[in-house]
């Protein structure tokens, strides 16, 4: 590791020790609160079990989505693959490290297939973001004035519409520009042979525009991401209960766990440590409650445990049987 790398590292580990903190000098942090969360199992198993079935609909899309690029894997390797990279997760800062993990295993599986493997990895995390989008938005629709009073949807509103933005261009550029037409890739590809790496942008590229000959394949994959969500939202909500039980509303989660989730795939630390517990701290005191950061905590201690087991996994892919290769198909 260089030193500005290291660097790097110690200023952002600085930078999350420091806001952890002052989340617990401001009591938003309690050890102990989380603690009695365990005391209700009902509710955190209702969590565990919202967390398996978003990992699991979460393979299935992005399964469905490399067999879109005609990547054919078998869907236990395609669930083992998704285990690493979600262990990679966990490891290094940011929640999208691990996608370039998952991206490695399938393109040494798949040789000459690298592009497709990248496209099947952005495009999956583009519909995630358009099903995080559509959800926040129909719930600030629905009752986020009632929830949150005016000025604050005003604000959460700034954030959700810069994100369904940037979602509404790329599917509108996807669809609505042919390849032929299209400036951008016109651009790249005038660039190529000239500029290095640029050749590899263009096969990326050119594998998403690939996307747009299956319509019926992406409306699915964006209900699918809405469902992941919910399943989410869900875990979110049981956590809060095992916290702080009582009459919440569930169209409040729904509203701001998005927004939060957004915020914890800023690159500072593992897991989102720091930014999810700031980010969460906020939001749930917009909804009259000083638990939002023990219950992103809570929701860190799943993730983490199930890393445990995702270990053991990527142990079995490693050994020579399992990482045979699988036939098409």
């Amino acid at each position: 590791m260089s030193s500005s790398s290291r660097l790097q590292v110690a200023l952002k580990t600085a930078f999350v020790v420091l806001l952890l903190w002052f989340l617990a000098r401001k009591g938003l942090i309690s050890v102990q609160a989380t603690e009695r969360a365990f005391v209700h199992w009902e509710r955190m198993a209702l969590a565990v079990a919202a967390l398996l079935g978003s990992l699991v609909l979460s393979v299935l899309r992005w399964h469905f989505l490399l067999r879109g690029r005609g990547i054919h894997l078998r869907l236990s390797r395609t669930f083992a693959l998704a285990m690493i990279g979600n262990f990679f997760n966990l490891a290094l800062p940011g929640a999208i490290s691990g996608d370039f993990v998952k991206a490695f295993y399938v393109a040494k599986e798949r040789p000459g297939r690298r592009e497709d493997v990248f496209a099947s990895i952005l495009f999956d995390r583009v519909v995630g973001l358009s099903g995080l989008v559509l959800l926040a938005s129909v719930a600030l629709l629905v009752e986020g004035d009632a929830i949150l009073g005016a000025k604050v949807v005003s604000g959460l509103q700034a954030v959700i519409l810069t994100a369904a933005v940037v979602v509404v261009i790329f599917f509108g550029y996807l669809f609505l520009v042919r390849e032929h037409h299209d400036v951008l890739l016109g651009l790249l590809r005038s660039l190529e042979g000239r500029v290095p790496g640029v050749a590899s942008v263009v096969g990326l590229y050119v594998a998403i525009r690939r996307y747009r000959d299956q319509p019926a394949a992406i409306v699915w994959a964006i209900a699918v991401s809405v469902a992941i969500h919910c399943l989410i939202c869900s875990m979110f909500l049981n956590l809060w209960r095992a916290l702080e039980p009582g009459s919440l509303t569930i169209l409040a989660i729904l509203v701001v766990v998005p927004v939060g989730l957004l915020v914890t795939t800023i690159p500072i630390a593992p897991a989102g440590l720091g930014t999810g517990h700031a980010a969460f701290g906020w939001l749930f005191l917009l909804l009259g409650s000083r638990m939002g950061a023990n219950v992103f905590s809570l929701a860190v201690i799943l993730q983490v445990a199930l890393g445990s087991v995702v270990g053991l996994i990527y142990l079995r892919y490693r050994s020579p049987e399992a990482a045979a290769v699988s036939p098409a198909g």
